[in-house]
């Protein structure tokens, strides 16, 4: 498909600048005018024989314009969208996207995206070694210990990740997770980065 394009559209598309590219071939759509002015807005705007590409980068405030391409131009056989340059049928199919554009209009994107996990609070009664014959009333009624739950400190508000559950797994927690944001498809997400994932205690 991409041998369609002019080599400069190519290398675009496989730019590590670029997160998101969007790429039209000779659009014939009415409302192609509004959409070439919103591609304009981009970070990098291009046009050659009547291909164009509108690329935007990790963080780029401008990223509020892909909304608006995306809206148009969804059901249009002439855009082909590329994330990190995969091909993808339609941004909105993108289960990250809302989500990162609601986490842009905060001052601090770790406010909105980043929680905190406790695990489940256990109880464990005091161990008694007993050499000779004890009362058997006192070991019943041994004290119990509280334990302070881990936390984890887990970089994506929507993904369910329960540490306690992998114990005993060869990976390390920060490999599962990142593993689990490519299982939910929230691996594509700017704000997402997988190593921010820390035991917190």
């Amino acid at each position: 498909m991409m041998e369609n394009y002019p080599q400069p559209c190519v290398d675009l598309v496989l730019s590590e600048e670029f997160h998101i590219v969007v790429l039209f071939m000779q659009p014939k759509s009415k409302t192609w005018p509004l959409v070439r002015q919103y591609c304009k807005k981009a970070d990098l705007f291009y046009e050659q024989s009547g291909y164009t590409a509108a690329c935007f980068r990790e963080f780029s405030p401008r990223m509020q314009y892909v909304f608006a391409i995306g809206d148009i131009t969804r059901e249009w056989k002439t855009a082909l969208y590329f994330i990190r340059g995969r091909r993808v049928e339609n941004l909105y199919i993108l289960p990250w996207l809302h989500c990162y554009h609601k986490a842009m209009s905060c001052n601090d994107y770790r406010a909105y995206c980043h929680t905190i996990y406790s695990e489940n609070k256990p109880i464990h009664h005091d161990m008694h070694i007993h050499i000779c014959l004890a009362d058997e009333g006192k070991i019943k009624n041994a004290p119990e210990i509280e334990i302070a739950p881990r936390r984890y400190l887990i970089p994506c508000r929507m993904i369910r990740f329960f540490p306690e559950q992998y114990a005993g797994h060869p990976s390390t927690l920060q490999d599962l997770f990142q593993a689990e944001t490519v299982a939910t498809g929230y691996g594509g997400c700017p704000f997402l980065h997988p190593e921010d994932f820390t035991v917190l205690a």
